[in-house]
C-alpha cells in the first residue's frame, strides 16, 4: 500500500498499521506499506499505477521483534511464506492473516506447495487457521511426527480384500437393474395406462374416449406416488431394521444392505415433500424422532433411527444431517440430536455424534464436527463451527424478519390484484 502523508509529521508505519487493524478486517490490510512524497498521476488526474515505484524490500533487522526460523521445519515453512509475501520479511511469530495480510487464496497456494514436501503431506487449510504462525504450525507437525506408533497405526486405512470389493460390486450391479426399473415406473405407468385404455374395445366401439384415457393416466400417477413412497420405508425395515451407533467394514454385507436401502429411496421423488408436514410423517415412518411443528426444508437424512429433531426447530435448505461417514475403510454411523427451537442454516452440516441443545443455532455454511455439542442458547458459526461473539441467534431473527416481510408483501399484492380485478369488472 502506498501512503502520501497530508502533514509533515506523519505517524510511523507501525502506528498506521495499528489504525488499519482497528478499522479494517485482516484481509484488507496491506502486507507492505510505503510512504511516498506524492503519487504519479495521468493527465486525466487519475493515479498512474504503471509508474508507481516498486516495493522496496525491508531488511530483516529493520523490523522490531523479527524472529528468524530456528529449526529445519520452520525454515521449510518460512521459505514458502516468503515467496508469497515478498519482499516483506517474515517472522516465525507473524500471524498469516492478521500481520501478513494473507487470505484464503494465498493460504490455499501455500498449502498446495507445502503438501508436496515431507513431512507436510497432511497439511490442510484447517491447520493454517488453527495454527496461523510458522512457529505454531511447525510445533503442531513436530507433535504429530513424535506421536506414538499405535496411535498413528489406528488412523491408517483398513485393508479391504479384493474378493469383498468384487462381490459387493457385482451385487450392486445386479441390483441396479431393479432399482432403475423401479425409478422408471413414474413415467411408464401413465403411458401404459393410457395405451391400455385406448386399445380397450374395438375400433368401431372403443371402451374409453381420449379424454378418459388421459384422465386415467393422471389418476394412475395419483395412486402410484404414495405406493412408491411406501416402498423405501418397507425396504429399510426389511433390510436394516433399526440403525444403531456402530462401525461397519466397507463393502461388507451391512454396507451392501445400507447402500441398497438408500439407493431405493433416492429413486423416489421424496424431495418434493420437503417443507410440508407430509415429510415429517415420512421421516417418522422411517424411524426418525421428529417433533411437532418442525420445519424441514432439506432432505439430506439417512440414518433415521438415530435422528432426533425437537419441537419448533427449523432445518433450512441443503442442510446435511446424514448421520454417517465413510473413512479409513469403515462405514461409521452415529446419532444426530437437535433440541427444541433450534436453527440449522442453509448448507450447514452436522457430522454424526453431534448434539444441538435447546434454543441453539448453527449458521449458514457451517460445519459442526463429530462429537461436538452446541450448548443451550448459543449460536455457532464457521467450518469447523465455533461460538460467535454476540449471544443470541441473529440468523433466526433474520429469518423471522424475512418471513414477516414476505407475508406483508403477499398481503399487499393480493389487495392490489383484487382491486385491479374488480376495477376490470366494473368497466
Amino acid at each position: 500500500g502506498s501512503i502520501v502523508p497530508r502533514y509533515k509529521t506523519a505517524p510511523g508505519l507501525e502506528g498506521i498499521r495499528a489504525v488499519l487493524r482497528s478499522r479494517l478486517p485482516p484481509y484488507m490490510i496491506p502486507a507492505l506499506l510505503e510512504i511516498l512524497e506524492g503519487l504519479p498521476v495521468l493527465p486525466s488526474g487519475k493515479v498512474d499505477r504503471k509508474n508507481l515505484p516498486a516495493p522496496r524490500a525491508r531488511p530483516a533487522e529493520s523490523r522490531r521483534g523479527l524472529v528468524p526460523p530456528r529449526t529445519a521445519l520452520e525454515r521449510q515453512i518460512a521459505a514458502a511464506w516468503e515467496k508469497l509475501f515478498a519482499p516483506a520479511p517474515v517472522s516465525v511469530r507473524d500471524d498469516f492473516f492478521l500481520e501478513l495480510g494473507g487470505h484464503s487464496l494465498l493460504a490455499a497456494r501455500m498449502v498446495s506447495e507445502l503438501r508436496r514436501q515431507a513431512p507436510l503431506e497432511q497439511l490442510s487449510m484447517l491447520d493454517v487457521y488453527q495454527h496461523p504462525t510458522i512457529e505454531k504450525l511447525a510445533e503442531e507437525f513436530e507433535k504429530r511426527r513424535r506421536a506414538p506408533e499405535p496411535a498413528r497405526a489406528a488412523a491408517e486405512f483398513q485393508h479391504i480384500p479384493f474378493w469383498r470389493h468384487f462381490f459387493c460390486g457385482a451385487a450392486q450391479l445386479f441390483s441396479l437393474v431393479f432399482i432403475l426399473s423401479f425409478f422408471a415406473l413414474q413415467w411408464l405407468t401413465p403411458y401404459l395406462t393410457y395405451t391400455l385404455m385406448m386399445d380397450a374395445g374395438t375400433e368401431e366401439q372403443p371402451m374409453f374416449t381420449t379424454v378418459e384415457a388421459i384422465l386415467g393416466a393422471f389418476a394412475s400417477l395419483i395412486v402410484l406416488y404414495p405406493v412408491m413412497l411406501l416402498v423405501p420405508i418397507a425396504v429399510k425395515w426389511i433390510l436394516i431394521g433399526r440403525y444403531r451407533p456402530d462401525v461397519h467394514p466397507l463393502w461388507g454385507w451391512f454396507y451392501f444392505r445400507w447402500w441398497l436401502a438408500t439407493t431405493v429411496e433416492a429413486a423416489v421423488p421424496v424431495a418434493y415433500l420437503t417443507g410440508t408436514p407430509l415429510y415429517n410423517i415420512y421421516l417418522r415412518l422411517m424411524g426418525a424422532k421428529i417433533g411437532r411443528n418442525a420445519h424441514l426444508d432439506g432432505n439430506a437424512f439417512a440414518i433415521y433411527d438415530l435422528l432426533a429433531i425437537g419441537d419448533d426447530s427449523s432445518i433450512n435448505a441443503d442442510a446435511n444431517l446424514l448421520g454417517y461417514t465413510v473413512e479409513d475403510g469403515w462405514l461409521k454411523i452415529g446419532r444426530v440430536t437437535i433440541g427444541r427451537r433450534c436453527f440449522v442454516g442453509a448448507r450447514a452440516a452436522l457430522r454424526h455424534d453431534t448434539v444441538m441443545e435447546d434454543d441453539s443455532a448453527l449458521e449458514d455454511l457451517s460445519l459442526l464436527p463429530r462429537g461436538a455439542t452446541i450448548p443451550r442458547g448459543q449460536t455457532w458459526l464457521g467450518s469447523p463451527a465455533r461460538p460467535t461473539q454476540a449471544p443470541g441467534t441473529p440468523a433466526r431473527d433474520a429469518a423471522s424478519l424475512s418471513a414477516f416481510c414476505t407475508a406483508w408483501a403477499r398481503f399487499f399484492f393480493r389487495r392490489w390484484w383484487r382491486r385491479r380485478f374488480f376495477q376490470g369488472l366494473s368497466r
